[in-house]
């Protein structure tokens, strides 16, 4: 196993490394280079190879390592493998593990654990430095003789005892949320209570940063052990890939405030009358995902499991790792009303009557739908911007932490913000906001290093804390309290210039990307490129104008690559009040259309602003058509089959229309595109006869022949086939472009 932070693996010094291993001649046993490093393109060419099992391989792996095709032919089962979990995150994990295991009568477990790590440490590398294979063994006996303590279960650990009422002891204890936050089914109008989630087998919770998914979750943990339902909430930045059981163990630990077994998660999981949650589970590395995806499939897939909810940003991420479950049912949290916004400012502010709804007006010109957001709303208020300054998102943020910097008068917040920003930003370039509590020392005090900064890492690092920036939020792992200020301040630094933004940017990376440009980065060639509906909200920051002489080509080139087509002709023409008319023609000569644009926006606004009229044109194309009423049941269930599939094929048709990473984007957010329905018998329906019709989305079609037990979406089968299956088609593509560009009625 290779620890490696910082640049991306390239081949030469894996390719050393293999290389030694088939000077061994092992040719039937397993060679697996580990790392937690990234692979750079070489890297991972190789890494590609070794998992071919295509003819050839053995000359291209001969070629690739510069080595005879005698010796390439025995790296048969030699693999490349990312683990992206830290050494210092295995580390603790163990600590972890063996503190259960120790006396509990023993003074100080915890610094008994750490010295038994220690000793197993040195004992491997001691083991694995010798060239005799047989003298790098080391037998389950050894590892129990070293480690010592107590085996098997112990009393104090069963989870049907004591450990599930000391949990629940502690978990109702739970503060109360400022104000009520219930969810909502992601493609349905009724409202439900976060109690909702205990009477399904597997759900997700999602939405944007700070819509009050984890604090209903955390109403949801509390009210079920006041009842004595068990709702173990896991954060995924604690998961180490290949131990789910751990997970829910630190969970468990962290809430009562000791170290728990692995097997007291493990029986957690076999409880089919727990709930186990999974929070931030679309915010971590894709290599972590993929693992936590396996790990999860057995407790999906079988019966006679916990309950699984997963809560995280992205919707079609969690349904895709939801996906070995029979079913799941998605949520979102629901926005603030106007009397809960009202409710917050008061707890907040103290305000009269009369100054709530002023400061609610103030707060929706400033974050627009993000005043409906307990988070974001919470920050506003916080940070003083209520007033009559004119303030961005950013600037809010920046007061924000000004406001927390006050807890701490004694340090100049400008000493150790700036270097937690650049810590952010390399932990951001890794899909993170989050790092053990070794690496957090390690990159804090090289921050400090590089920016020759007035304070040192460990001052940094105590300063972030006391104000409470900085939180643990699981066994060891440290953590933002929110995400979204990791976000601000990574965008922070590389606003200064003292950390770039990826060459490649990831979904995961999308609010930093968004307080980049607010902070006056210009990043319209790579979100364009990369994260092309993010356009939409980076766009409003936009003033990076270039002058007339070069504008059109700008807007040309970037509304060619949101199109994903070339020949895009931009006509400017400057108006009597200094605005700007953009024409925009296709290679074809089709008028793309026309918009006007002020004076200092820059050329992604344009481009946005034609793309907009360009998606409109195309998703707008086809009206709504007339549609019969069924006859009969039977009819109904025919049509009803023949219109799902007809609209599957006009998706397909619409969606080649879109280049390919818009292409799978939208898709993600559309699937499942079958619908499993039930007709019921005839009855009067808005004033006309009709058929009742039950229905849930899921990948294949089929016809229920008995009433749903399960709790479906309800219409009628004249409402569902009306405006036909190509319209439905096109309004079901406008409504995921609106949810990925986060702006709603955006091509209204």
């Amino acid at each position: 196993m290779k620890s490696r932070s910082g640049a991306p693996w390239t081949p030469k010094p894996i390719a050393n490394v293999i290389r030694r291993w088939a000077d061994l001649n092992e040719p039937d046993a397993k060679f697996t280079f580990v790392t937690n490093g990234e692979l750079g393109p070489g890297a991972q060419t190789l890494s590609d190879i070794l998992r071919s099992s295509e003819p050839g391989r053995t000359g291209r792996l001969a070629t690739e390592l510069d080595i005879p095709e005698a010796l390439a032919e025995r790296l048969l089962f030699a693999r490349i493998h990312v683990d992206p979990s830290s050494v210092g995150a295995l580390l603790e994990s163990a600590e972890r593990r063996i503190a259960a295991r120790l006396d509990p009568l023993l003074r100080d477990k915890e610094q008994e654990a750490v010295q038994c790590v220690d000793r197993l440490v040195r004992v491997l590398m001691e083991r694995a430095a010798h060239t005799d294979p047989s003298k790098r063994l080391f037998t389950a006996n050894e590892l129990r003789a070293l480690i010592g303590g107590e085996h098997g279960e112990r009393a104090e650990y069963h989870w049907a005892g004591t450990l599930k009422d000391s949990y629940l002891a502690t978990a109702s204890n739970t503060l109360p949320a400022l104000v009520p936050l219930t969810l909502t089914p992601l493609g349905k109008d009724p409202v439900v209570e976060a109690q909702t989630l205990l009477s399904v087998k597997a759900a997700s919770v999602s939405g944007p940063t700070g819509t009050g998914k984890s604090s209903a979750i955390q109403m949801l943990q509390s009210s079920a052990a006041a009842s004595g339902r068990a709702v173990v909430v896991c954060r995924a930045e604690t998961y180490i890939p290949g131990r789910i059981g751990d997970l829910v163990a630190d969970a468990l630990g962290f809430s009562v405030g000791k170290a728990i077994p692995t097997y007291a998660g493990r029986k957690v999981l076999a409880d089919p009358d727990a709930v186990v949650v999974i929070d931030g589970v679309s915010e971590i590395p894709d290599a972590t995902l993929e693992h936590l995806a396996e790990d999860l499939k057995p407790l999906l897939s079988r019966p006679g499991f916990a309950s699984v909810v997963l809560v995280g940003r992205d919707p079609a991420v969690l349904r895709r790792v939801l996906e070995p479950a029979p079913e799941q049912e998605a949520f979102s949290v629901t926005p603030l009303a106007h009397s809960d916004q009202e409710r917050l400012i008061e707890s907040i502010v103290g305000a009269t009557a009369s100054g709530l709804s002023q400061i609610r007006a103030r707060a929706e010109h400033v974050l627009g739908d993000g005043a409906r957001n307990p988070m974001l709303l919470t920050i506003f208020l916080e940070a003083g911007a209520s007033g009559s300054v004119e303030l961005s998102r950013s600037a809010v943020y920046e007061r924000f932490l000004l406001h927390l910097a006050e807890r701490e008068p004694s340090v100049d917040a400008q000493t150790y913000l700036p270097l937690l920003g650049v810590v952010f930003a390399r932990l951001l370039s890794s899909q993170r906001r989050y790092s053990d509590r070794y690496e957090w020392i390690a990159n804090t005090d090289e921050a400090a290093k590089f920016l020759s900064s007035r304070t040192d890492g460990a001052s940094a690092r105590a300063a972030g804390l006391r104000i409470g920036l900085i939180t643990e939020v699981g066994m060891g792992v440290v953590a933002p309290f929110h995400d979204s200020l990791a976000d601000y301040l990574a965008g922070t630094a590389v606003a200064a210039g003292l950390a770039p933004l990826p060459s490649v940017l990831h979904p995961t990376q999308s609010e930093w990307v968004v307080f980049a440009s607010e902070l006056g980065v210009d990043v319209s060639d790579r979100v364009s490129r990369d994260l092309p509906f993010l356009s939409v909200r980076v766009a409003r920051a936009d003033n990076h104008f270039p002058g007339i002489g070069s504008y059109a080509h700008g807007v040309t080139e970037l509304l060619e690559a949101l199109l994903g087509t070339t020949g895009c002709t931009v006509q400017v023409k400057e108006t009597l009040d200094g605005r700007w008319i953009l024409r925009a023609t296709a290679a074809s000569g089709t008028t793309i259309g026309a918009t006007v644009v002020d004076h200092e926006r820059g050329p992604l606004y344009g481009a946005v602003r034609l793309w907009r009229l360009a998606l409109r044109a195309r998703l707008g194309a086809v009206p709504p058509a007339l549609a019969s009423r069924p006859r009969s049941a039977e009819e109904a269930q025919t049509r009803v089959k023949e219109f799902v599939r007809q609209r599957q094929r006009d998706l397909d048709v619409l969606l080649d229309t879109f280049p390919d990473v818009q292409r799978a984007l939208i898709l993600e957010r559309l699937r499942p595109l079958g619908l499993t329905f039930f007709i019921g018998e005839r009855e009067e329906i808005w004033g006309a006869e009709d058929w009742p019709m039950s229905y849930v989305e899921t990948v294949e079609t089929c016809l229920l022949q008995n009433p749903p037990v399960e709790r479906l979406g309800r219409t009628s089968a004249s409402h569902f086939l009306d405006g036909g299956p190509a319209h439905a088609a096109a309004s079901d593509v406008q409504k995921a472009v609106e949810q990925l560009t986060d702006t709603s009625g955006w091509l209204a």
